[in-house]
C-alpha cells in the first residue's frame, strides 16, 4: 500500500495516506495435509533500468513517484509465514515460521513470445521448502507480505502473484488484484456465503476500482452464477478511508445489482454494495460469489478489495 497520500507522490514529507498499514496483505493457508508449499511469482520489485518499465506482459512493476534509478529503486519486499494461533487477522503475537526477503532488481526485456512466456518465469517457493504441517496446531497459517524498512523515496506498485498448489490460499481481510484483460469479460471470486448468513447484510468494498480506456460495468454475480436481482442493492462511495459513505443509488428488487463506471470515475475512491441477503437465501453445491468486470476496453487497473457480513454472529453451544 502507498505511504503518500493519492497523488503526493513518494518525498521526504508527503502527506500520509490514511490507508497505510505496516501489517501489509495477509493471506491465509490450510494444508491439504502434512505439509503445504507457498509460492510467489515477481515479488522482487523491477525498478527502471536499461529497460523501460511497465512491461505489459507480464505484471507491470511502476516506480516513477520518486524519480528514476538509481535515486528510486522501488521497494524492498518481506515475506513472513506464522504458525497457527486463534487470531489470524493480527499477526503481532505469532510464532514465525520463517521469512524472506525480496530486494529490488533491474527490469528486464519483454518477452519475446508476448503476451506471457512461462519458460522465463519459474515461481519461487518461500523460504526454499515446503512447510511441515505434521507436529504444528491445526488452524490456519498466515503469509505476510509487507514492505521492509523505510519505504519513502523507495515507493513503486510492485504487482506479484502469490499460490499454493497443496493448499486453500485465501485472503485475510482485504486483498489486491491487479488487472491487465484486455477486452473480455473477468469473473473474481469475492467470498463464501454460506445460506446461514441468510437474513444478514454482505458488504463489497473497493478501492480504486474500474479503470479502463472506455466505459465498463462492474457486477454483483450470486452463487447461482446470475447478477443478482434478488433483493436488490445499496451503492455507496468515499474518497478515503477516513470518509463516512456517501449512497449513489438503491437498485430495486428484480433489476440487476450492477454499477456502470466511465473512465476513471472512481480512481483514487472507494465503492461500496450492500446486499440484504433475504430470509429465503440458499445456495447448494457452490455458495461463492464474484465480481464480474464487463468491459469491451482494455483494463490495466490495480484495486484492492474486501469482503465481510453485518448482522449478529453465529453462535455455538455446546451441549449437555
Amino acid at each position: 500500500m502507498r505511504l503518500c497520500f493519492d497523488g503526493a507522490g513518494s518525498v521526504n514529507g508527503c502527506a500520509m495516506n490514511p490507508s497505510y498499514r505496516d501489517s501489509g496483505y495477509l493471506y491465509g493457508v490450510i494444508p491439504n495435509g502434512n505439509s503445504v508449499a507457498v509460492q510467489t511469482l515477481d515479488m522482487n520489485f523491477h525498478y527502471e533500468g536499461a529497460v523501460p518499465n511497465g512491461d505489459p506482459h507480464r505484471t507491470g512493476d511502476h516506480n516513477n513517484f520518486c524519480g528514476a534509478f538509481p535515486t528510486c529503486t522501488g521497494p524492498t519486499v518481506q515475506v513472513n509465514v506464522y504458525y497457527p494461533d486463534p487470531t489470524p487477522l493480527d499477526v503481532s503475537n505469532n510464532t514465525l515460521y520463517c521469512s524472506e526477503t525480496y530486494t529490488p532488481r533491474a527490469q528486464i526485456n519483454p518477452d519475446d513470445d508476448p503476451p506471457f512466456n512461462p519458460a522465463l518465469w519459474s515461481w519461487d517457493t518461500v523460504c526454499g521448502a515446503s512447510i511441515n504441517t505434521s507436529s504444528s496446531p491445526t488452524g490456519i497459517w498466515v503469509v505476510q507480505v509487507k514492505l521492509l524498512g523505510n519505504t519513502v523515496n523507495t515507493s513503486g506498485l510492485n504487482r506479484y502473484a502469490i499460490k499454493s498448489s497443496t493448499g486453500n490460499l485465501f485472503a485475510l481481510g482485504d486483498f489486491s488484484i491487479y488487472n491487465n484483460a484486455s477486452g473480455t469479460t473477468t469473473s473474481f471470486h469475492l467470498a463464501e456465503v454460506p445460506d446461514y448468513y441468510a437474513s444478514k447484510t454482505f458488504v463489497i468494498e473497493m478501492y480504486d476500482p474500474g479503470e479502463a480506456a472506455a466505459d465498463g460495468t462492474l457486477q454483483v454475480i450470486d452463487p447461482s452464477g446470475a447478477v443478482w436481482d434478488d433483493n436488490g442493492c445499496r451503492i455507496y462511495t468515499r474518497d478515503e478511508v477516513t470518509d463516512p459513505w456517501s449512497q449513489t443509488q438503491t437498485i430495486a428488487p428484480g433489476s440487476n445489482c450492477q454499477e456502470l463506471v466511465s473512465p476513471g470515475e472512481y480512481n483514487g475512491q472507494w465503492l461500496r454494495f450492500e446486499i440484504d441477503l433475504p430470509s429465503s437465501y440458499n445456495c447448494t453445491s457452490s455458495c461463492w460469489w464474484k465480481m464480474n468486470y464487463a468491459y469491451t476496453s482494455p483494463v490495466n487497473d490495480t484495486t484492492t478489495w474486501r469482503a465481510y457480513m453485518i448482522g449478529n454472529p453465529i453462535h455455538l453451544v455446546p451441549l449437555p
